[in-house]
């Protein structure tokens, strides 16, 4: 009866610790999110105005930034085997302050920039996958795990969504005023971060249970395992299946991580190709930029907090309802030729946010059920979802390069090439998910 006691306080204080670490997460996006126009236009400058040089610059900080998460999500996570979760969270703001820290003091340097857009940003989503981790310590083995996965996406997805709003409106304010201020606001915030992890969280892995830091846990292409016939690692003892349900649910888990791989290269387009598509197409300034984001993070937070209800309303056929809103969505952004287009677009894209959540749910299922290592499919899973991010960097660039260079020749529309391959990509998607049984 003590032990049974003893472990309902223990989960009840893991999960207080996941609850401050989304306001970690909230302060650490924040930091990442009022530096988006700065950025813009800190390189604007560098290049000149030079509108395709200043799109080839974007795209190789962000593919760069993609590839350097290939190789820090694993470390980071092999590295939380060793020093624990909490030493691995703060090291991550950290790092993010030095970098941004470098432009505050010295903001013509190209290098520094360039370590601010590629490394820092970088640890944003390897953060993210931190908290994952934490999460599959608190509900790994827990009997209703999908649930709970779930409700931490949601919950995620929230905190994200109001990061954004936020984050959008200060970025236009304080842009307005200087390229440089962001930049004090940012090392601040993340000061903020670290002093919450330090002094409100608990260590979530026990002490006996850290590994040695070794290269052979660190493997940044793991996420081809995903897709292989033995899947990831297992427990120890790992639930007995039939071979015919065993092959099922890898045939399942194949789809479902190619959806989830499809998904990415949407949802992960850089902030920078909608600003300068907002900017080549409207005329827009840094307040109205500002203002736009600010609306999508609104819709993004709508969309998580009505998505339950849509997809209860859609009964089997939510994530087909969810798809078919985004590629809608998409559809209308690309071929917006006026700002009440743009925003109306924004109503569709609200809907679609469940499905990513519903495939998440899905996989967490399937490779909960067959005894999986989570925390090694979390960062598996991590690194597949940053190969897509290298994919839509350089996607996107050469779709909206394509497209300025079409408009100055007068073939407007073809500017809104970015949104409309993520329309076709929706459409895939779906296709990918139809085919799980």
């Amino acid at each position: 009866m003590t032990n049974s006691h003893s472990k309902v306080d223990s989960t009840t204080a893991d999960e207080g610790t996941l609850n401050t670490l989304y306001a970690a997460s909230f302060t650490h996006l924040l930091s990442a999110v009022v530096l988006m126009q700065s950025t813009l236009g800190l390189v604007t400058k560098q290049c000149g105005g030079e509108s395709t040089k200043v799109v080839s610059t974007l795209q190789f900080m962000a593919s760069s930034s993609a590839a350097s998460e290939l190789l820090l999500n694993p470390l980071l996570g092999t590295l939380s085997d060793r020093i624990g979760r909490k030493n691995a969270l703060t090291l991550v703001p950290i790092i993010s302050l030095l970098c941004r820290y470098s432009v505050l003091k010295n903001p013509g340097s190209m290098k520094a920039l360039y370590a601010s857009r590629i490394f820092a940003s970088a640890l944003l989503p390897a953060f993210f996958t931190l908290v994952s981790i934490v999460a599959t310590d608190v509900y790994g083995q827990h009997p209703n795990r999908k649930v709970k996965f779930m409700k931490k996406e949601m919950r995620q997805g929230i905190v994200m969504a109001v990061g954004i709003v936020v984050g959008s409106i200060l970025a236009g304010k304080l842009t307005a005023k200087s390229v440089v201020l962001p930049f004090k606001v940012s090392v601040m915030l993340s000061a903020l971060t670290v002093m919450l992890i330090q002094f409100f969280c608990r260590e979530t892995i026990a002490q006996k249970a850290t590994k040695p830091l070794s290269l052979a846990n660190f493997n940044p292409f793991s996420f081809l395992t995903l897709f292989t016939r033995q899947g990831l690692p297992k427990v120890e003892s790992p639930p007995q299946l039939e071979p015919v349900a065993k092959r099922k649910a890898r045939k399942n888990l194949r789809r479902l991580y190619i959806t989830k791989a499809l998904q990415s290269i949407p949802a992960f387009m850089p902030p920078d190709i909608p600003q300068m598509y907002c900017r080549s197409r409207f005329g827009w300034g840094p307040e109205q930029i500002g203002k736009y984001f600010a609306v999508i993070g609104v819709s993004s937070f709508l969309g998580h907090m009505v998505s339950p209800k849509f997809q209860a309303a859609c009964g089997e056929h939510a994530t087909l309802a969810s798809h078919m809103a985004a590629f809608f969505g998409s559809t209308l952004q690309g071929m917006a030729f006026n700002s009440s287009m743009l925003y109306a677009s924004v109503g569709f894209s609200m809907l679609g946010v469940g499905a990513p959540t519903r495939v998440g749910g899905a996989i967490a299922e399937i490779e909960g059920s067959q005894g999986t290592l989570m925390s090694y499919q979390q960062s598996a899973q991590a690194n597949m979802v940053t190969v897509m991010k290298i994919v839509s960097s350089s996607l996107h660039g050469r779709l909206l390069k394509k497209g300025m260079a079409a408009k100055a020749e007068g073939t407007e529309w073809m500017i809104g090439l970015p949104y409309l391959a993520n329309a076709l990509i929706h459409i895939l998607a779906q296709l990918a998910f139809s085919g799980v049984r």
